[in-house]
């Protein structure tokens, strides 16, 4: 960020305060036109990161105009709310000050001061310039010029002097904002000083009266106008020399004092009192500057205020005058120095700072004994320096920083906290010579650098990402140097690609023209063997990064497979009995049959390569099936095509008719290919179908679509995850599998989810675990609807994946929602409660799991009073009447009996579910967000109802019908009782 914005940044602070950032909104535009998603998010990131870190810190928001209306008034809406007065609003109306007695007018006159000195320090240079100059035409033009220049500027001087405070002011600025100061000293002052002033007694009587003044209302403006007094009197005398070395060390007693007691400003302004009467040859002045510095570098660091900055350079300029370079103390200094020095240019910019700070950084290596701590920051501080002066233009010599960075290693223990990051540092400028061939180096020595740099950063540490893409960017770097020179680097950039492609496909493939099951080793051998492998040897010698986009789609080409999908039969082979074998010659029962076909069926049609569950996976081994079935998803969306044989299909059957889509496994294969081939029992394409791929034939589509009762978006462009899962369940709750538990596992891959496959442990498990990480991973409360029998892997989960054929509450009941919901005007009314509401609800983590216990965020309604209506003997179901706290009454059915002990309090709650999802923005126009908030809680809701266990946990309590609840009125939402309960 630029001085001028870092400028304008502290002035906005000086006029706003620091709560004001709250209001500012950073709106970025061209939404509309952005292409590329990723590249936009990325640039956004660098601005929040950056340029904006200081006001997203201090509570500004990031918002997107996305060129429409709608768009546009959000972002006023989000702007405009109710917010408290600015700083100077408070300043001028509440305190009554002038403009130039408020933080900002103070602000200005300081910086406007120093401006005005630096251009008095600027003619004086041209007044020097203009008496040294030989032409005596010209000396006299600088002369005329000067004395222009200088009249101007005395002008100017004068002008901002009106701006300083008069002290009779400040005296009367002060009483109001010390309320612990008496009526009668502040009498006793106006009346001392509208009298001669100059005089010495009125002077010193002053002094001993502040003083008395504090120590009895403990008022620190008494001492700073004591220390005014101070400097306009300079002691004369023992007399008058200990009543000031005496006010002196209460002035500094005070500055010690902890935080609670006296504020940090007031400190740093006593402070800067005491330096400036403490005057050079002082025996404490050195003391006065240290705290001084100690306090200015406590606010910068709260409130990152330039003009602190520029005082800690000037006042480490000023305490190294103290101490001479055989003083202990000097080394840290000179540090201290480099760090106010390094941390104004990076808000200024300014290169004359790096210089500096190099120069004070050096001087302090040669003072420092080896070996002590700071000796190794200092050096890592100058390669960080000169790192930044050749970025800004500056030559350094990038032979210079590889040395400087090696040296650094060399002193500093491994241990040390800035050793990881002088790696890297290091790493760096080698890549950068390596670049430049400006220096003998070797790319390896980068890899090598920040292999060891990823030592000290482990999985989770932030900079782990930025050192393993930097660590890839070396390696290719290295693969092109090779490449260039040496028919074997084009080799190894081949090799590359090829184990990278099959990293992404199934572990063995089937070879389509010979017959021959072939894993990853015959796989790269083959391609060895290949013509495709041939051309790129021979037209690849001197690589850019082009061509290798080219191999690696060469290689891909290469690898195109399809997939088959299909019922398993009782006879299918498997992979002990097809290895080492050629399929096409192998008679064996009707399985093989249908595994030759689809193989000649992949082959006809262009592939090489075939996959078949049934004999590609080693299922003997617990770690193969594990991984495969974590990846068939991966693998039927890479492959090329997908051929589906319905055995129970004749050619002029329909699609609906066969159990393939009756079974489990058969979803995702569905859903995941990009292209499929339907083909009937006797392996005819179905429906005599030319096309190439059915996904894109609007006949086939629509019979999918009925029997599927899947929208056609999903089925030609389906994205695995966690979205909408509870159609997702829907989809499958018609669906079975041979193994109960396989039925979530066949899942996995459409949820894009990475559980554990664990075969023999009771289906309610597997699907309990997988229904558990959905919520854990989206918080989608979904899953949570549905009527049935609860599963003993928690009461919260059903027991079948058959409950979910229904359709949740709220598709269900739409028409009933929107006629029950409450006038949502009596709820705005109240905006207080309501506001309120909306901050307690805004608090709530989404739900999830620790455990198996499920944290749900809730608004809860005890159950006061259950009236039973009757037993269906039929179907063994009981009826009940509920009251609960701020609902309507309503009737529930549930398979079991509920406890009615009058004497006790019931043991049900009856509970919302709740998540920050429903504080979505508004779906009606001109809505606030608790406008929205209003509307959503007045509607007619599916409840829950549990039952309340010790230790504060609790229990679902399964319903044979949906319990839908309803408020009471707006006065029961605005009295919400909003939880997070632990439920099991």
């Amino acid at each position: 960020m630029s001085g001028s914005v870092c400028k304008n940044l502290e002035m906005f602070g000086r006029l706003c305060g620091d709560r004001a950032a709250e209001r500012v909104r950073l709106v970025t535009t061209m939404w509309d036109k952005v292409n590329d998603t990723n590249t936009a998010e990325n640039r956004v990131a660098q601005l929040e990161g950056n340029f904006w870190k200081p006001l997203i810190d201090a509570g500004a928001r990031h918002r997107r105009f996305e060129n429409t209306s709608e768009s546009a008034w959000n972002i006023i809406r989000d702007a405009t709310g109710d917010f408290s007065p600015l700083l100077i609003q408070e300043e001028l109306v509440d305190v009554e000050r002038r403009l130039n007695e408020t933080a900002a007018g103070k602000a200005l006159y300081f910086q406007f001061q120093r401006l005005l000195q630096e251009q008095k320090d600027a003619i004086k240079q041209l007044s020097y310039e203009a008496k040294t100059q030989q032409d005596p035409a010209f000396a006299k033009e600088l002369e005329a010029e000067y004395k222009r220049i200088e009249a101007q500027l005395q002008k100017s001087w004068e002008e901002t002097e009106k701006l300083e405070i008069p002290l009779l002011r400040r005296l009367a600025l002060s009483k109001k904002e010390t309320r612990h100061v008496s009526i009668l000293y502040w009498m006793y002052l106006m009346r001392t000083h509208i009298g001669s002033l100059t005089q010495r007694t009125n002077m010193l009587e002053s002094i001993e009266a502040l003083r008395k003044l504090y120590r009895k209302y403990k008022a620190v403006a008494a001492l700073e106008i004591m220390i005014t007094f101070m400097l306009e009197c300079q002691p004369q005398g023992h007399t008058e020399r200990s009543l000031f070395m005496s006010a002196e060390n209460e002035v500094a007693e005070v500055i010690d004092k902890p935080r609670t007691e006296v504020d940090l400003d007031s400190a740093i302004r006593l402070g800067q009192g005491l330096v400036a009467v403490r005057i050079p040859g002082h025996p404490h002045r050195s003391e006065s500057l240290k705290k001084l510095i100690e306090l200015l570098m406590q606010r910068f660091q709260k409130q990152d205020t330039i003009s602190d900055l520029d005082d800690l350079v000037m006042l480490h300029r000023d305490i190294l005058g103290l101490y001479p370079p055989g003083d202990k103390a000097r080394p840290s200094l000179l540090h201290g120095a480099a760090h106010c020095l390094w941390s104004r240019f990076q808000r200024q910019g300014r290169t004359c700072d790096l210089e500096e700070a190099i120069a004070f950084e050096w001087a302090a290596l040669r003072l420092y004994q080896h070996g002590h701590a700071d000796h190794v920051k200092s050096f890592h501080n100058v390669v960080r320096c000169h790192g930044e002066l050749r970025k800004a233009g500056k030559v350094t010599d990038v032979g210079e920083l590889i040395a400087l960075g090696r040296t650094v290693l060399e002193l500093g223990p491994s241990d040390h906290a800035d050793y990881a990051s002088s790696l890297r540092e290091l790493a760096l400028r080698v890549s950068e010579g390596f670049n430049q061939q400006a220096v003998a180096v070797d790319i390896q020595e980068a890899i090598a650098l920040t292999d060891s740099a990823l030592t000290y950063c482990p999985r989770d540490h932030v900079d782990r990402p930025v050192l393993l893409k930097a660590i890839a960017t070396y390696r290719r770097k290295n693969l092109k140097s090779h490449a260039k020179t040496d028919r074997d680097g084009v080799k190894r950039l081949i090799g590359v690609a090829v184990y990278n492609t099959l990293g992404t496909l199934p572990t063995r493939l089937l070879d389509t023209l010979t017959g021959r099951l072939c894993g990853r080793d015959e796989l790269m051998s083959d391609f060895d063997n290949s013509a495709q492998y041939k051309e790129l040897l021979e037209s690849a010698t001197n690589y850019h990064p082009p061509q290798h986009e080219y191999i690696r789609e060469t290689v891909s080409s290469y690898f195109q497979y399809a997939t088959l999908s299909h019922r398993w039969g009782s006879d299918e082979p498997v992979l002990r009995d097809v290895q080492g074998r050629v399929i096409y010659k192998m008679e064996l029962p009707h399985g093989i049959i249908k595994l030759q076909t689809f193989c000649a069926e992949a082959s006809e049609r262009g592939y090489r390569w075939a996959w078949s569950d049934t004999c590609c996976i080693d299922k003997e081994s617990s770690a193969e099936l594990q991984e495969a079935i974590g990846s068939m998803f991966r693998w039927y969306r890479r492959s090329s095509l997908t051929i589906v044989h319905l055995a129970d299909v004749s050619d002029d059957g329909a699609l609906s008719s066969s159990v393939w889509f009756e079974r489990g496994w058969t979803l995702q294969e569905l859903l995941a290919p990009r292209a499929m081939l339907f083909f009937t029992q006797d392996w005819s394409p179905y429906r005599e179908c030319s096309s190439s791929n059915h996904k894109e034939d609007s006949i086939v589509l629509a019979e999918l679509e009925k029997v599927t009762n899947i929208a056609r978006h999903h089925l030609t462009d389906f994205h695995p995850g966690t979205d909408d899962a509870r159609s997702r369940l829907q989809w499958a709750s018609t669906r079975h599998t041979t193994r109960p538990e396989d039925m979530a596992y066949s899942l996995f891959g459409v949820f894009n989810l990475h559980l554990p496959v664990l075969y023999g442990e009771p289906k309610e498990n597997a699907l309990g675990r997988l229904l558990a990480e959905i919520i854990s991973q989206s918080g989608d409360l979904s899953v949570l609807d549905w009527v049935g029998e609860a599963s003993p892997y928690h009461s919260c989960f059903p027991a079948h994946i058959a409950v979910y054929r229904t359709l949740p509450f709220l598709s269900s009941h739409a028409d009933q929602i929107q006629s029950s919901m409450l006038n949502v005007h009596e709820l705005v009314s109240s905006s207080q409660s309501l506001d309120a509401l909306f901050a307690s609800l805004s608090k709530f983590d989404p739900p999830h799991f620790i455990g198996r216990r499920l944290k749900l965020p809730c608004i809860v309604h005890r159950v006061t009073a259950i009236h039973p209506k009757q037993w269906e003997r039929s179907t063994s179901s009981h009826a009940y009447g509920i009251q609960a706290e701020g609902l309507t009454s309503l009737q529930i059915v549930l398979p079991n009996e509920l406890k009615n002990d009058s004497l006790t309090t019931l043991p049900y709650v009856l509970v919302r579910l709740w998540h920050p999802k429903l504080l979505r923005p508004p779906t009606v126009a001109d809505a606030t967000a608790t406008e929205q908030l209003a509307m959503t809680l007045g509607q007619p809701f599916h409840a829950l109802l549990l039952e309340e266990l010790p230790q504060n946990e609790y229990r679902r309590v399964a319903s044979s019908s949906v319990i839908i609840a309803r408020a009471a009125g707006a006065a029961s939402i605005l009295c919400s009782n909003v939880q997070i309960l632990s439920i099991v």
